[in-house]
C-alpha cells in the first residue's frame, strides 16, 4: 500500500482532536465523546486531497503531567514518538477555554521537533468568536486558523496550508487502495461509515472481537511484531478500532484491534456505548472476525453473543482461544470441544490456541483467517451443488410437511458470495423444518468448504405461471 505524508494532530485533552481527525477523514473513525481522555492509541486514516497522499493520526491528548510508567504517561510518550516521525503537526486549541497554562509546554515541544506547524483554534462556530483567537498571540506561534470541527468552519484553509508546507506523494487519478478520496467543498463527515462494507479492492481484514482483557491487544502486537496497540491489565485501555496492514506471503492483510464488548446490561454510560458501536463498525468493513476467548477462563455468554452477532453479519468467523500456554493439553482439547458444542449453528468452525505470550499459534491462527477469507469469496460450480444437494437429501430426505406431503428440492444454485448464498427449488411452499435445514445448511458447507462462514438459503417455490412463484429465505439463523 502508497504511504502517504504523516500529518499528526495533537493538542491538551477534549480540544476537539477526534472530531476533527474525522472531519478530514470524512469518516467517523475516532471515538468522540466529551469525556477527556477517550483516544489512547494513534488512529490513522489515509486520505487524497488536492492529487496528494497524506496519512492522518489522532492521538491522545499531551499533558506534561501524565509521564511516567502509567497507561497515561505511555500514551505520552507514544505521541512524542509520533511527532518526531511526522510531516507536519496540527496543533489544535480550545476556543472556549481560551490560552491555559498547559498550552506553552505543548507548543514548545512542537517547536523543538523542528517539524512545520500548523495552529488551529478549534470551537469557533461563528463569526462573532472570532476574536477568541487573538489571546493565542501570547504564544508567538503563526500561522493561527480559526476553526469549527463541529461544523466544517475552516476544513479548506487546513488543506490549502498541508498542500503548500508538505511535500506529499502525488495521488493517481483513481485513489489508491485503503486511500478515501476528500476532495470535496462540503467536507461533511461521511454517515454512512458504520455500515460499510470492505471496498471490493481492500486486502483481506480481519477483526478481533471479545470481552474485556481477552488478549486481543496483545495479540494484535504480536501478529505486528512491535507495540502497535496499548496494552493494560485495567479492562478497556482499548478504545477506537486500529486497523494496521500486515504482510502475508499471499499478499497483504488489514488486522483490526477492538474495544472489549461486554454484555449490554454491564455498559454503563454513553462513552462505553459509544466503543461498543466503534467495533460494530469495524466489523462491517472486515471479512473475517477472530472471537478472541480467554481460554482459562473459558467460554462466556457474552462470547456466544458475539459470534451470533458475527453470524448475523454474514463475516466468517474464527476462534482464537487465547493464553492457551497457561492450559495442559488435555484442558486445551477440552476447550476446544467446549466451543464447538456452545456454537452448533457454525460448525464446523476453525478454533485455533494462541499465547499472545509465546507466539504460539499466530501463524495458524493466520492461516485459518487466510482460508476463511476466501471461502467466504468462493463461487462453486452449478451442477456440483445439485450434486451435492442430491447426495444430502438421499441420505437423510426431508420429513413430511404439514400436509403429509414430502417436499422435493428440485434445482439449485449459487446466488451470491460474501456470503455465499444459495437458492434452492422446492416443490411446494410450506418452509422446510428447522432441524433439518440446520444439517443441510452444514454438511452443505462442509461439502461446499465454507468452514466458518455462514451459508444463507433462499427457498424458491417452483409452481405454475397461474399461481405465481412464491419466495421464502431460510438460513441456519
Amino acid at each position: 500500500m502508497p504511504k502517504g505524508s504523516v500529518i499528526v494532530l495533537v493538542g491538551r485533552p477534549n480540544v476537539g482532536k477526534s472530531t476533527l481527525f474525522n472531519r478530514l477523514a470524512r469518516r467517523r473513525k475516532a471515538v468522540v465523546h466529551n469525556q477527556p481522555g477517550v483516544t489512547r492509541d494513534e488512529v490513522r486514516a489515509s486520505v487524497v486531497r488536492l492529487g496528494r497522499c497524506f496519512e492522518l493520526v489522532d492521538t491522545g491528548g499531551i499533558d506534561d503531567e501524565s509521564l511516567g510508567d502509567s497507561l497515561e504517561g505511555r500514551v505520552q510518550l507514544r505521541t512524542r514518538a509520533l511527532i518526531e516521525g511526522a510531516a507536519a503537526v496540527a496543533v489544535i486549541l480550545d476556543g472556549v477555554a481560551g490560552l491555559t497554562p498547559a498550552d506553552r509546554p505543548m507548543v514548545d515541544l512542537v517547536r523543538r521537533s523542528g517539524k512545520p506547524a500548523l495552529f488551529l483554534v478549534n470551537k469557533i462556530d461563528h463569526p462573532g468568536q472570532l476574536s477568541r483567537i487573538h489571546e493565542f498571540a501570547r504564544l508567538g506561534i503563526e500561522p493561527v486558523i480559526a476553526v469549527s470541527a463541529a461544523h466544517g468552519v475552516g476544513i479548506n484553509e487546513i488543506w490549502a496550508w498541508l498542500a503548500a508546507h508538505v511535500e506529499a506523494p502525488e495521488a493517481p487519478p483513481r485513489a489508491p487502495r485503503g486511500f478515501v478520496d476528500v476532495a470535496s467543498d462540503d467536507d461533511e463527515v461521511d454517515e454512512g461509515e458504520a455500515g460499510a462494507t470492505a471496498e471490493p479492492d481492500r486486502p483481506p481484514s480481519f477483526v478481533l472481537l471479545g470481552r474485556p482483557n481477552a488478549g486481543k491487544s496483545s495479540l494484535l502486537n504480536r501478529i505486528c511484531g512491535r507495540e502497535r496497540a496499548l496494552v493494560d491489565a485495567i479492562p478497556g485501555t482499548t478504545r477506537d478500532a486500529i486497523d494496521i496492514e500486515i504482510s502475508r506471503p499471499g499478499g497483504p492483510m488489514i488486522a483490526v484491534d477492538t474495544a472489549g464488548m461486554r454484555r449490554p446490561s454491564r455498559v454503563v454510560d454513553d462513552l462505553e456505548n459509544l466503543i461498543v458501536g466503534s467495533s460494530i463498525t469495524a466489523l462491517g468493513r472486515a471479512d473475517v472476525a477472530v472471537l478472541v476467548i480467554d481460554a482459562e477462563g473459558g467460554i462466556a455468554d457474552q462470547d456466544l453473543r458475539i459470534a451470533q452477532l458475527v453470524w448475523r453479519r454474514g463475516r466468517g468467523l474464527v476462534v482464537a482461544l487465547n493464553k492457551g500456554d497457561l492450559l495442559a493439553g488435555p484442558l486445551r482439547a477440552q476447550a476446544e470441544a467446549t466451543v464447538d458444542e456452545r456454537l452448533p449453528e457454525c460448525r464446523p468452525l476453525r478454533i485455533v490456541t494462541t499465547s499472545a505470550r509465546t507466539g504460539a499459534g499466530v501463524e495458524a491462527l493466520l492461516r485459518a483467517v487466510e482460508e476463511v477469507a476466501s471461502a467466504r469469496r468462493r463461487r462453486v460450480p452449478t451442477p456440483e451443488i445439485n450434486r451435492w444437494v442430491s447426495d444430502i437429501v438421499t441420505r437423510r430426505p426431508p420429513p413430511l410437511t404439514a400436509r403429509k406431503r414430502p417436499t422435493r428440492l428440485l434445482y439449485a444454485t449459487q446466488t451470491g458470495t460474501a456470503p455465499p448464498e444459495v437458492a434452492i427449488f422446492v416443490s411446494q411452499s410450506e418452509t422446510l423444518p428447522r432441524a433439518w435445514m440446520r444439517h443441510f445448511v452444514s454438511t452443505l458447507r462442509v461439502r461446499a468448504g465454507w468452514i466458518g462462514v455462514p451459508l444463507r438459503i433462499v427457498q424458491r417455490v417452483r409452481e405454475r405461471k397461474s399461481r405465481g412463484e412464491g419466495r421464502r429465505a431460510v438460513d441456519e439463523r
